[in-house]
């Protein structure tokens, strides 16, 4: 994290690319813009870490669902559903690529090597296909009624409601959207104008909900709202896997993260303190409440960075 020469590393990352960083958070210094550089990215890995068991858990409960409708049930409890249902064609063909990708493998790909092949985008547009490709329609409110259990008055009757499946697409979209910046290196905390979480359709046009932010205090706003709502669709999802991941150092270090703290911390990382192991397990004996960065130092070398959201 610690630049040996900031003008240097300032450089390397590109002016341009820095520049919506200065006029967003205003630093003081290099060092201030460097700082909230290493905070954007730290904040962009805890999110992927919470998108990526959101996308495991939703692929896996498209795939349990689906497995239960369709294909042979002397497959077991996973079936090649997807050859049963009329999918788009470019959702057809991302099944054909995956397939390709086997062609010289002693043995073909399982259900679960297909599913574990598809993109995040996939499972968005199943809700799309309206049925199978003998002709009988496909009962989408009855899927989603099984795969999101924990969704407020969730039943098949619920999910028969366009909106309501719209919403659905509405949450996948803004979960899709965050994982796709991550994966670009754009600023986490650049956002758009917020739109209400309905599907744009040709006569409906979401309503504009907030403007684009243009303070921290509006950015960290809508990144806590994209994380908590990223968090309850894995809740709508599994709430065991919820637990789990609420019980996660993720979560603590996240909630640190998407807090006004964590960005003046992150600025002030030329004011880090160097500890040492024995002093770090003086720290917690004492219970002494951790106020700052502390780069962790063994035999010399840096070993590892403790952040102020680990509470001893």
């Amino acid at each position: 994290m610690q630049p040996l020469d900031i003008a240097e590393t300032l450089a390397a990352i590109s002016p341009p690319r820095l520049s919506t960083y200065r006029s967003m958070f205003a630093p003081a210094s290099d060092l201030e813009l460097y700082g909230i550089y290493c905070w954007n990215e730290t904040v962009s890995n805890g999110f992927s870490t919470l998108l990526a068991t959101v996308e495991i858990t939703l692929r896996n409960a498209f795939h349990r669902e689906l497995s239960r409708r369709y294909g042979s049930p002397a497959a077991g409890p996973h079936t090649h559903w997807y050859d049963f249902l009329a999918l788009a064609p470019r959702s057809a063909e991302k099944i054909r690529e995956i397939r390709g990708h086997y062609r010289w493998r002693r043995y073909p790909p399982t259900p679960d090597d297909i599913v574990a092949g598809l993109s995040f985008g996939f499972w968005k547009h199943l809700l799309d296909v309206t049925h199978a490709l003998d002709g009988t329609p496909i009962l989408l409110n009855e899927i989603l009624a099984d795969l999101l259990p924990n969704y407020p008055s969730s039943s098949a009757a619920y999910w028969s409601g366009q909106a309501r499946q719209d919403k659905f697409y509405s949450r996948l979209d803004t979960v899709l959207d965050m994982r796709n910046r991550i994966a670009h290196h754009e600023p986490i905390w650049k956002f758009g104008v917020l739109l209400e979480e309905r599907r744009q359709r040709h006569r409906y046009r979401p309503a504009q909900i907030r403007n684009r932010p243009t303070s921290v205090a509006q950015a960290l706003d809508r990144m806590n709202l994209t994380y908590n709502r990223s968090f309850e669709l894995l809740h709508w999802l599994s709430a065991h896997r919820a637990a789990d991941y609420k019980a996660s150092p993720n979560h603590y270090k996240m909630r640190y993260m998407l807090s006004p703290k964590g960005i003046v911390d992150f600025k002030s990382i030329s004011a880090k303190k160097d500890m040492t192991l024995l002093g770090i397990r003086r720290m917690m004996k004492s219970r002494t409440p951790l106020e700052q960065i502390i780069y962790l130092r063994h035999q010399g070398q840096p070993a590892a960075v403790i952040l102020p959201w680990m509470i001893f």
